[in-house]
């Protein structure tokens, strides 16, 4: 073999090298409604902001498997049912003090595109990304009792996380809806003749920095009948 052939090979294998490097990406997978994986979705990660009290009330790991209670469970999207919208819950209340005794496990929310936070017929759907498999978590929309005056005027709000200590390892992505009436609720009392336009100011509960501010309500509109 001459050494202008060899050369040309090893350059070959030198680019192919490079190419699969840049290929590769950081982002993990998440398994999708229809069963496949996304990664380019654009999000904001919210950390857990606090060590959760074990839930006593969950239901363990069945033990004639042979586990012991502090393994962990691995999944593949395939053993994870197809997701179905999660009905989240919606509180009033002072911001700080709920979000401290509501410790908030992590997740990532979509802030970009066709998953982006939406307001129809009075719910608030979300598109949340976290880990799990195992365990029904649940979702809370947590708003301030007050409204900042603006035009228009503003409400701030945060979503918490309680992954029901679930151990299992799929990276899970769900549409979750919060009925908004008890904003609705909130805003008539306190602007009986206003036109019910509200800026829903979206906070993260670990107080980090995220590339969203929120959206627009018409609590006037309210619920679909």
């Amino acid at each position: 073999m001459s050494w202008r052939i060899f050369g040309g090979f090893a350059l070959c294998l030198i680019a192919l090298f490079f190419m699969g490097c840049d290929s590769g990406s950081d982002s993990p997978d998440t398994v999708s409604e229809n069963g496949g994986t996304s990664t380019d979705m654009e999000t904001c990660r919210v950390q857990t902001t606090a060590e959760r009290e074990p839930d006593t009330d969950r239901q363990d790991i069945d033990a004639d498997s042979g586990m012991d209670d502090g393994d962990t469970v691995t999944v593949t999207p395939d053993d994870v049912a197809d997701p179905t919208p999660i009905e989240g819950m919606v509180r009033i209340a002072d911001m700080d003090e709920d979000l401290t005794d509501l410790a908030t496990d992590a997740y990532e929310i979509a802030i970009a595109g066709d998953a982006a936070p939406a307001v129809m017929d009075g719910i608030l759907t979300v598109t949340l990304s976290r880990g799990g498999g195992c365990e029904n978590h649940d979702f809370i929309l947590v708003a301030a009792p007050r409204f900042r005056e603006g035009n228009p005027v503003e409400l701030p709000f945060a979503i918490v996380h309680d992954g029901k200590d679930d151990r299992c390892e799929a990276y899970l992505t769900d549409q979750v809806a919060f009925d908004l009436t008890k904003i609705q609720e909130l805003y008539g009392t306190t602007y009986p003749a206003g036109d019910g336009l509200v800026f829903l100011a979206f906070r993260t509960p670990d107080g980090s920095a995220c590339d969203y501010s929120g959206l627009a309500y018409d609590a006037a509109a309210g619920p679909a009948p």
